[in-house]
């Protein structure tokens, strides 16, 4: 398998100028023009191709491609992973793009493409406990790293100068997305690893002057960095209170506010800490938690580590 998501290429290339006026009535500034304080101007050209962002500048051939997610530049859907034998036509699309959509003349090989970011990433299926597993590992810490919980939490994310790690939601991420039916039925349950890596990090862990694309192209190189982050991460003793779970309950039952209002109730309770609640609403909480059959008890559960099939 090959473990890669977004992904970053430099490389050079002859583009015509029919091509090029294209780029400037469709790209996102189209064509701009760069003076450099020797007084040279660069021209730079940019556009979205089949989700890929394309940027060249003339004058040193210079072509940058970022492909969004190479699952849904090869599958039409980033959830469907790119299998080992489905590498090479990764590759070959990516050279069809410049050589038949663009009408250019690349003047390496694209496997000899400089890899200026990969982001390396794997899915859990965790079923309906996505949200317990965010607030675990919320809790959790990595050595060296600083850590941001986004949004509503359905983002954890740990990042130094090197890299960025982070655990989402990725059926919240495809809904909010505008994804397709098909990719965002697939995300559900889904919690998504993902570590963007700069070119630098690829130097270091693979040991190259320059990281290219045959060097991240092959699934065991993917796999492996993969392991290495799993490891570094660390995510094998994670518990979680069942608070979540008890709110999940109720709101099967009752409105959000009463559910959040019990919930309330059940954690002063356990504190002993009642003196907000009168007799008649402490008696009206315990009818209806009765009624419920919910024991009003917040405990401590261990979550199954999450642990990639590689």
């Amino acid at each position: 398998m090959l473990y890669i998501d977004t992904l970053q290429l430099e490389t050079e290339a002859r583009i015509p100028q029919a091509q090029l006026q294209q780029m400037a009535r469709n790209g996102n500034r189209g064509h701009n023009i760069r003076v450099l304080p020797e007084g040279q101007n660069y021209n730079l050209y940019d556009s979205n191709y089949e989700g890929v962002f394309v940027k060249h500048t003339v004058e040193n051939q210079k072509l940058t491609l970022e492909v969004a997610s190479c699952g849904g530049f090869l599958h039409g859907n980033s959830m469907i992973p790119i299998e080992t034998a489905q590498a090479p036509l990764l590759v070959n699309k990516l050279e069809r793009l410049v050589t038949e959509t663009l009408g250019g003349e690349l003047i390496h090989s694209l496997e000899d493409a400089r890899v200026k970011r990969v982001d390396i990433k794997y899915d859990f299926q965790v079923g309906d406990e996505v949200q317990d597993y965010l607030n675990a590992i919320s809790k959790h810490t990595v050595a060296q790293h600083e850590k941001d919980v986004l949004g509503d939490g359905s983002t954890v994310l740990f990042k130094n100068s090197s890299r960025k790690m982070m655990f989402y939601d990725r059926h919240a991420c495809c809904i909010s997305r505008g994804k397709s039916a098909e990719e965002t039925g697939m995300s559900k349950g889904v919690i998504r690893f993902e570590v963007a890596c700069k070119s630098t990090e690829l130097k270091r862990k693979l040991q190259v002057r320059q990281a290219k694309l045959r060097d991240i192209i092959q699934p065991s190189v993917t796999t492996n960095l993969l392991r290495g982050y799993l490891d570094l991460v660390g995510l094998t003793n994670l518990e979680i209170t069942t608070e979540g779970e008890m709110l999940r309950k109720l709101q099967d039952s009752l409105n959000v506010n009463l559910s959040y209002l019990l919930l309330t109730y059940i954690k002063a309770l356990q504190e002993n800490n009642l003196n907000l609640f009168c007799r008649t609403t402490r008696n009206k909480y315990d009818g209806i938690l009765g009624n419920l059959g919910i024991a009003p008890v917040i405990g401590v559960k261990s979550l199954p580590p999450l642990v990639a099939n590689l």
